[in-house]
């Protein structure tokens, strides 16, 4: 027999009293928070974080092009010499687009976004103080492998957030968003640069890094804290070089991996390199404004990229609209070539036309998705971006050799000066891709179901 005290019988009366009135409290904030973490609005808050890091990628990508006389000018630099600067960032970048998804497949995305933007600062410091071409180059390849995980981290948290239905309209939502970004960014970049220096663009973009980086661990969650149905995938464990012979050995990942590479090729190489100081010639603009002219591209990527997405998640034919995407932009990019003095207020328009039919390249990845293991999307998604961005390098190599050789019958000083006629006859490569791409679009399946 035991004894109990009147006191402890009270203490404990007193002590179920008082968690009567603390712990409904804590659980209902528990349990708010948990729902708010779970919540529609807090995956859009996710996606936006992430979506702000692919921003910043796209404006670092690109930033060589805009800045292209001030960098020839500072390394004291031929078109292959910025050619390969450029390219410098898509190397290491396109290289690490595998193992980044296998990574991300694995670990998540919110610690590797957060160690992919503080390398970005890093490399953007670099750049910022190199002082010769090597380091140039060197600082642009850790900017390259910082920002690696940004947009395979961004489609991943897209698949784990948000139904399977909306996933290639949510990739038409984060390139329009990286897009509007560039387009004010692209301007804003050639005017900061104009007045305060390259260099100074560049710690910028080094300070926006560091505040991403802080953003990425704060806010972004691998998954919600709650099952969400059609969002959570059950994760499985398997050999990573399983998961990647398997998707390799589609012929599907072919196809798709070089229509992407050929279509984004648009943006990475005429728009990105060649296109602004091709269209100051053509269209006897300042710097300032061909870069404006040029960013008409991003803005017909940002408005056709939501659309097509929209339009593959509701139709049934999604290589119909690759097959469209393809032979239009073959047509438009022959004419802002080859009819090069057309009034501007016409090049504004072909140049949005351009990029609005450009833009079916978003649904590469949403065919990516389809055609892996569920747990091997990221895998998938950054194989077939490994065709996007390592297409970039050597298509711009190509275009500068060409314009390099045709030039060398008219240089200054040992330096080219290139004519029209030499602009137009080193893109005149870029038509033929596209026109190629039609016959890849034809073996891209529509659904997973095509191709089981």
């Amino acid at each position: 027999m035991f004894s109990v005290s009147p006191n402890n019988i009270g203490g404990k009366r007193m002590s179920t009293f008082s968690n009567i009135l603390t712990l409904p409290k804590a659980a209902t904030y528990k349990s708010r928070r948990t729902r708010f973490l779970s919540s529609r609005v807090f995956r859009w808050i996710v996606w936006g974080v992430a979506a702000a890091f692919i921003l910043l990628q796209f404006m670092l990508q690109l930033s060589a092009g805009v800045m292209i006389h001030e960098l020839m000018h500072s390394f004291t630099m031929t078109a292959v010499g910025a050619s390969v600067l450029s390219g410098a960032y898509y190397y290491i970048y396109a290289s690490l687009q595998t193992p980044a998804g296998i990574l991300i497949d694995r670990i998540g995305a919110r610690r590797l976004l957060t160690v992919g933007a503080v390398v970005c600062a890093v490399g953007c410091a670099g750049f910022a103080l190199s002082g010769n071409l090597y380091l140039a180059i060197l600082a642009r390849m850790v900017m390259g492998a910082g920002t690696a995980f940004a947009f395979i981290g961004c489609m991943h948290l897209i698949g784990i957030w948000f139904p399977t239905r909306q996933f290639a309209f949510m990739i038409g939502m984060t390139e329009m968003v990286g897009m509007v970004g560039i387009l004010f960014g692209n301007s804003s970049i050639a005017l900061l640069s104009h007045s305060m220096g390259w260099r100074f663009t560049i710690w910028a973009a080094a300070g926006m890094a560091i505040v991403l980086a802080v953003l990425c661990w704060t806010v972004i969650r691998d998954k919600p804290r709650v099952r969400i149905k059609e969002v959570t995938v059950k994760p499985q464990h398997s050999c990573f070089r399983e998961d990647v012979k398997t998707i390799l050995c589609k012929p599907a990942t072919i196809f798709n991996g070089m229509y992407v590479a050929i279509m984004f090729a648009v943006v990475t190489v005429f728009v990105a390199l060649w296109g602004v100081p091709y269209l100051e010639i053509a269209q006897h603009l300042t710097v300032t404004g061909a870069a404006l002219a040029a960013s008409m591209v991003f803005i017909g990527v940002a408005v056709g990229s939501p659309v097509i997405g929209w339009a593959s998640d509701n139709l049934a034919s999604r290589r119909a609209l690759l097959i469209m995407g393809a032979a239009v932009s073959t047509v438009l990019l022959s004419v802002i070539i080859f009819a090069s003095h057309v009034p501007l207020v016409l090049m504004y328009i072909l140049l949005f036309s351009l990029g609005f039919f450009t833009s079916t390249y978003v649904l590469n990845y949403a065919v990516a998705k389809d055609i892996a293991p569920a747990h091997a999307s990221g895998t998938s998604i950054g194989i077939a971006n490994t065709f996007a961005v390592g297409s970039a390098p050597v298509l711009q190599l190509a275009v500068g050799w060409i314009l390099y050789l045709v030039a060398q019958d008219h240089t200054i000083g040992g330096r080219g000066v290139y004519t029209l006629a030499d602009y137009q006859i080193a893109l005149s490569v870029l038509p033929i891709l596209l026109f190629v791409a039609i016959i890849f679009a034809v073996f891209i399946p529509n659904t997973k179901t095509d191709d089981k």
